[in-house]
């Protein structure tokens, strides 16, 4: 059962960002703080990922685990226990527009990667994803 009537959950669900939220913002402060420039929302591919870097064909997409149904045994993932037929629902079409976003960009040869809300709340983990993205914009060594 909801702790709040149908007028006030509304009104919490409407306050909900879908773009610059807060691991969002922690992420790209961050990478900005290094000397790292980037787009955002970049409408030139399917889904618009949260940060690009177009000269390395790199696409990061900073997913909250409620929205788009991380399954790692994590906390802010779960379904609500009222109207548990269209939650399941919403999170499952997320989970496939995500797959397919996810497809297309890399057949058009781009490297993703996909950061959960999670990662960044967790402490001195953002160094980490940090270094992975900077991994990701190194060439591939080669052996001739």
């Amino acid at each position: 059962m909801d702790i709040w009537d149908k007028k006030k959950r509304s009104e919490v669900m409407s306050k909900i960002r879908s773009k610059n939220t807060k691991p969002e913002m922690a992420l790209r402060k961050a990478l900005f703080a290094r000397g790292y420039r980037y787009r955002v929302n970049y409408k030139k591919l399917p889904g618009k990922p949260d940060i690009v870097f177009p000269k390395y064909k790199i696409a990061i997409f900073v997913h909250g685990c409620f929205w788009h149904g991380h399954e790692k045994g994590c906390i802010d993932s779960h379904i609500p226990k009222t109207n548990i037929e269209y939650w399941s629902e919403k999170i499952r079409k997320n989970k496939e527009r995500d797959e397919n976003n996810i497809a297309r960009i890399l057949s058009m040869e781009w490297k993703v990667l996909i950061i959960w809300d999670c990662e960044i709340q967790q402490k001195n983990n953002i160094e980490l994803l940090i270094q992975t993205i900077i991994e990701l914009m190194e060439p591939p060594i080669s052996y001739r």
